[in-house]
């Protein structure tokens, strides 16, 4: 009877949903971690250009502003299907650069401002306020729920400084506009690091009234060097006025 109730529990238990706005490319490939050059994030739109007789290859689009772009080759030796639901779209590209190309660990589908994704989060970016580049081991985190704050972040002095801020916050992020009323901005940094590569705010979960945002650092292999950084990021979320808990998850 035990081992009926045990299958049937087996049977019962719901199926882990594949998340279609994420792909995992190479970030599990041994020789995609291995490889010396440093992973970041590149945000853009995803091109692909038909090759007669051949598969095809797909080509990164990053715009740099003042309507300059920074074009890519994707290294994705894989049947182009696996990618077509991207194509045309806006997406944040996790990878490596390389002398051929963009070698991709992960792609995502950016999502639309107002609408969070499943992480719970509605835009990011790399930025970080200059309090934050400092010798500093532990992690530093950072607030922002009206423009007034962003100015003194930033920081900012004039006739308009919360106008100012919020407009260049916006910019960071990628977004038309931030709405203080309905979205607040956080960032964890953790100061001048050589045994970071990058840090990336996984997902925030409310839990029990407090808001958690769990964050995760990508450490450089032993005996490796990424040289000097300051891995940080920045994310626009839904506004929160309770608790804030900050967590590094493994």
């Amino acid at each position: 009877m035990l081992t009926l109730t045990l299958v049937i529990l087996i049977a019962a238990a719901p199926v882990p949903e594949d998340n279609p706005d994420t792909r995992i490319l190479f970030g599990e490939d041994a020789d995609y971690r291995a490889a010396v050059a440093i992973e970041s994030r590149y945000e853009g739109t995803l091109e692909f250009l038909p090759v007669p007789g051949g598969p095809g290859r797909f080509r990164f689009i990053v715009p740099e502003g003042e309507g300059k772009i920074q074009t890519h080759e994707l290294l994705v030796p894989r049947r182009t299907a696996d990618l077509g639901a991207f194509v045309g779209q806006s997406v944040r590209i996790t990878g490596k650069l390389t002398d051929k190309g963009l070698w991709p660990g992960k792609i995502e589908r950016r999502q639309v401002v107002g609408n969070p994704g499943r992480d719970g989060i509605l835009a990011r970016t790399p930025w970080q306020p200059a309090a934050a580049r400092k010798i500093s081991r532990p992690a530093q985190t950072f607030l922002v729920r009206s423009g007034e704050q962003a100015a003194a972040l930033l920081p900012l002095r004039g006739t308009t400084p919360a106008a100012a801020a919020t407009e260049l916050l916006a910019r960071e992020l990628r977004v038309p506009e931030i709405d203080w009323t309905r979205q607040m901005v956080v960032c964890v940094s953790v100061g001048l690091r050589t045994d970071v590569e990058s840090l990336i705010i996984r997902r925030i979960v409310v839990r029990d009234d407090v808001l958690h945002v769990i964050y995760q650092l990508k450490r450089v292999p032993a005996g490796m060097s990424a040289g000097f950084g300051y891995p940080a990021e920045t994310v626009l979320i839904p506004r929160f006025d309770g608790t804030i808990r900050f967590e590094e998850e493994p």
